[in-house]
């Protein structure tokens, strides 16, 4: 670092968003005649900046703003971040012309305007990639960014780093508000975020182990509307079943299944496999999750002689009783928030991994999640993203610019994630079940409900939605009604 920038990094280190950066420091350009003057003068002397009156941020005569100033300035930015800050904005807002900000604002902090809007903007999205779970798409819009693929590119370009690449590194590297006891469990517990199981309105989430502690199992209730979805790999067991008996099509890597499941039937998918869910009728679901490593523990203890390793064998509508109490008794554990509770759940979760182990299992090492798959957790960045742009046309570019790399290679995780569903299908899938969700909203019309849900137009819609489930939107009607 030249000597320059460190003075300027001391003058400004009470200020952070503000840091001034002197465009062209190591690339060969010269600095500016009016930056060298400043940092001359700053080496002279180190003077605090007068408080301004309120009037007015600073005199027509000066050549820098005052500290003062810029604390406003930084105000406003922070209070207009969401919004489409315009350099005369700014200006109005401490006074001057856009000619006089802009050239006083150089000479203050080496950045353009427009730069130290986008400078303001990265920070905000730094802090909020560290210290929340916010997706992407929703930092993006939090931070005054047009979509989740401009913050990405622009992100890296002032980082070199991608935002998801950036949180891994980061995360909690900014403190955040927490004192209660069930968040400190939260930290090491078996959360949402690690699971296949997808939240939104086609699946509305009645009861979860969120905040429990517990760490080898996730539990959670569900009522589910007819929808498409598509589960990806993790590294746990699934394990899921219902209240009563449900019309399923499930698409797994080894096969397909299209029948309707007994009220106490279960259906398990091993760790790291993929499964593609068409549910075909309401439904109140039970979903239970079961960490891969709590079933190699118990396998070990089970069968100390063995050398063999066993995995789970996927299993679609097993008509095992015990297994479906053994769920039941977990799913009641989430009304008991308690210590007991926890131990409740810590032996109910070794009772049905020896289960599973002696009934569910052959010899094989269980898989692991690839690398050439998209996490749970990058999953639901892209759910988010197409939900919040379904009205729009989406490219496998947005996508792919979002995940921060190739089209080609996006294609390839994603149809690795899903079972083979192409991103095309995808959307499509989506565009059609939000339809049908809105089909139950008497006041709108097809046609604007082909708007909302990004169809080019009603002809596209009808078509598009009798191919997926046999009937027209209007017909559809007629059979909710």
């Amino acid at each position: 670092m030249t000597s320059y920038e460190e003075k300027i990094r001391k003058f400004s280190q009470d200020n952070l968003l503000l840091l001034p950066q002197i465009i062209g420091t190591g690339s060969g350009k010269r600095i500016s005649k009016t930056a060298q003057a400043y940092l001359n003068k700053l080496s002279a002397t180190h003077v605090e900046p007068s408080v301004a009156p309120k009037t007015r941020s600073f005199k027509q005569n000066d050549v820098k703003l005052s500290k003062a100033t810029l604390q406003q300035i930084e105000t406003y930015l922070q209070a207009n971040l969401s919004n489409n800050i315009k350099v005369d904005d700014i200006a109005q807002y401490v006074g001057v012309s856009r000619t006089q900000f802009t050239r006083r604002i150089m000479a203050t902090t080496g950045m353009s305007p427009s730069k130290l809007i986008m400078n303001a903007r990265i920070n905000a999205a730094k802090e909020l990639l560290a210290s929340s779970t916010l997706s992407l798409a929703q930092i993006a819009r939090k931070t005054g960014f047009s979509s989740g693929s401009h913050f990405t590119s622009v992100f890296r370009n002032f980082t070199n780093s991608k935002p998801l690449m950036w949180r891994r590194q980061n995360s909690g590297s900014v403190a955040v508000k927490s004192a209660e006891e069930p968040s400190i469990r939260e930290l090491d517990e078996f959360s949402i975020q690690q699971t296949s199981l997808w939240i939104d309105d086609n699946v509305r989430l009645l009861k979860s182990s969120k905040g429990l502690g517990w760490k080898d199992t996730f539990a959670a209730q569900t009522d589910e509307l007819p929808c498409e979805r598509a589960h990806v790999p993790v590294d746990a067991v699934w394990l899921a079943a219902s209240d009563r008996p449900c019309s399923i099509r499930r698409i797994t890597s080894t096969g397909r299944w299209d029948r309707t499941t007994g009220k106490h039937t279960v259906s398990l998918l091993g760790s790291a496999e993929m499964a593609h869910d068409t549910i075909h009728a309401p439904v109140r679901a039970y979903h239970l999750y079961l960490r891969q490593s709590i079933i190699d523990e118990v396998a070990e203890e089970i069968f100390p002689s063995d050398k063999n390793r066993l995995r789970i064998i996927e299993t679609f509508g097993a008509d095992d009783l015990i297994l479906y109490e053994a769920i039941h008794a977990i799913m009641t554990a989430l009304y008991d928030p308690t210590a007991n509770g926890r131990l409740k759940i810590d032996y109910l979760s070794r009772v049905l991994a020896v289960h599973l182990l002696t009934h569910y299992s052959e010899v094989g090492s269980p898989k692991t999640v690839s690398a050439n798959t998209f996490s749970a957790y990058e999953a639901s960045i892209i759910r988010d993203y197409v939900s919040e742009h379904l009205s729009s046309s989406i490219s496998l570019e947005d996508l792919a610019t979002l995940m921060g790399t190739s089209r080609t290679n996006f294609c390839q995780r994603f149809k690795a994630t899903t079972a083979d569903v192409t991103p095309q299908r995808y959307i499509t899938a989506r565009r059609v079940s939000e339809a049908r969700r809105l089909l139950g909203n008497p006041k709108l019309e097809n046609a604007q409900i082909a708007a909302i849900c990004g169809f080019s137009d009603q002809s596209h819609f009808i078509t598009t939605f009798r191919r997926f489930f046999g009937v027209t939107p209007n017909q559809y009607r007629q059979i909710i009604s």
